[in-house]
């Protein structure tokens, strides 16, 4: 069987991890594998990736109104490479990829993770991915939330297949043993004694990052000695470091950009906090608590799916930075819960979130869209 993955985005965050982890464990000989992106201005670091691994990853043109370049790019691919099934991962690929279905009859399978709908513009590209999305052959949802936004969509309930991110992650001795591993407390000038807080992901409007600052101030007010980690760049970079001196939370709140390093990151935080307003099933949160790190974050999307409040993490309501503060004083102050729940819930997402498993179900999921 060959599979082509699409997706817009020339960056490796999340949804990129989990397709090149994917496509690297398929069956070498029974099946193979490439990736299609777009050609964006700024470098590709997906395609370097990708190509890495040893994962051809062909660039279309990514300028706009360039509609006519990017289809005779994808047909010419198509044509060459012949997929039996094309993989779409967002609006984008997911609009291409429903013009080759009507040009050359592939099979469609579309991957759902959330939608937003921070700003005009964001909203209509949501909007056209739920239009697009239910001409699919088969669609994966990431979540059970998911399905439901999707038959909410009016997605047929009979294309819909919930297979969840799995967690790949390094084995915690080899990554203490790293040479090259970063030692952010010294990197960062820390005073001894500090107790980080370590939060990931794009600095964009539904992240709800505004309320993360807000929740620290609160927690500086019981745990003076916390710190808080922001890893990650976006739209509201400059609008959140604005806040952070308005709120006088210089000393305590660090903004560490994009980062290569964020596995290593976690084995040197004490609580990782998530504080989004939307979420499919994000891997930060999957990662953090596979190294054991223990998790407080908001109960939207997936995440009430994978974490169960007081046992394997701490749950709390969006929009509300007091509850959220409340978590992490928690976890910051309570040695034995923090170590309670960090455990059951490194178990649990080995249990839950096995690769092998993952794999398996969407090959299933690729030889129905075949069938369809």
């Amino acid at each position: 069987m060959r599979i082509a993955h699409f997706i817009g985005t020339n960056f490796v965050g999340g949804p990129e991890k989990q397709i090149l982890n994917h496509i690297g464990r398929l069956p070498r000989g029974s099946y193979a594998a490439m990736l299609i992106s777009f050609a964006e201005p700024g470098g590709h670091e997906l395609k370097l990736e990708a190509e890495k691994r040893g994962i051809t990853c062909l660039l279309l043109p990514a300028e706009k109104w360039r509609l006519f370049a990017v289809l005779r790019g994808l047909l010419r691919t198509h044509d060459e490479w012949r997929p039996d099934v094309v993989c779409a991962h967002g609006y984008k690929a997911g609009f291409y990829t429903l013009l080759l279905k009507l040009l050359r009859r592939c099979r469609y399978v579309g991957f759902s993770r959330g939608w937003t709908g921070e700003n005009l513009k964001i909203h209509l590209y949501s909007l056209l991915d739920k239009s697009v999305i239910r001409f699919a052959d088969a669609v994966v949802a990431v979540s059970e939330s998911q399905r439901l936004r999707l038959l909410e969509a009016w997605v047929p309930e009979r294309k819909i297949h919930v297979v969840e991110n799995a967690v790949t992650v390094p084995d915690q001795t080899v990554m203490r043993s790293d040479p090259g591993q970063t030692d952010i407390r010294k990197e960062l000038g820390l005073p001894a004694g500090a107790r980080t807080i370590l939060a990931a992901g794009r600095l964009s409007p539904e992240k709800g990052y505004d309320d993360l600052l807000r929740a620290m101030a609160v927690v500086r007010e019981k745990a003076p000695y916390a710190q808080l980690l922001l890893a990650g760049t976006g739209p509201l970079e400059q609008a959140l470091k604005t806040q952070t001196r308005e709120q006088g939370l210089e000393s305590c709140v660090h903004f560490l950009g994009f980062r290569k390093d964020i596995l290593s990151l976690y084995g040197q935080s004490d609580v990782f906090a998530l504080s989004s307003l939307s979420e499919g099933l994000p891997n930060v949160v999957l990662e953090a608590m596979a190294l054991g790190l223990p998790v407080v974050a908001t109960r939207v999307g997936g995440l009430p799916e994978v974490i169960e409040d007081g046992r394997t993490g701490l749950l709390v309501t969006p929009r509300a930075p007091e509850e959220l503060a409340a978590g992490m004083i928690r976890i910051l102050t309570d040695g034995p819960f923090a170590r309670s729940i960090s455990s059951r819930a490194r178990e649990d997402v080995y249990r839950r979130f096995a690769p092998e498993s993952q794999t398996e179900r969407l090959l299933e999921v690729y030889r129905e869209a075949m069938a369809a």
